[in-house]
């Protein structure tokens, strides 16, 4: 809910949970929302803890997926739904080809990197 373009979250009961805090919120995904705050965004679970630090010029939730894509001055990287790291922000774009298996490229190369094991499958040399 919006209060003097501030953002906050209710509970079933119309009673405030998370105060109104947030410059934008969206909702909550298997416990977790990707919110904004000081121009940054970050993620934060039911309970009003910050899972992923305010530190992304965008956050994109994957859909059904446990990975989020993340953007730190138009570098892209993957995190997780704990907030861990998967892949830093310094890839030029990334796409999904399958749930687990993404497309990557920086610097006009091509990698092709697994989420499951967190190993690349193929790159051109050097990426």
């Amino acid at each position: 809910v919006s209060k003097k373009n501030k953002w906050g979250y209710l509970d079933e009961k119309m009673k405030l949970q998370i105060p109104y805090q947030y410059q934008a919120a969206e909702s909550f995904e298997n416990n977790l929302a990707v919110v904004k705050k000081n121009e940054l965004y970050g993620i934060i679970n039911k309970k009003n803890k910050v899972i992923a630090d305010f530190k992304y010029n965008a956050i994109e939730r994957i859909p059904s997926t446990n990975y989020y894509l993340v953007t730190i001055n138009d570098k892209k990287g993957i995190l997780d739904n704990l907030g861990n790291i998967i892949i830093s922000s310094e890839w030029d774009s990334i796409a999904f080809v399958s749930r687990t298996i993404l497309r990557a490229e920086k610097n006009n190369k091509v990698a092709y990197y697994n989420l499951i094991t967190h190993k690349y499958i193929w790159q051109e040399d050097p990426f």
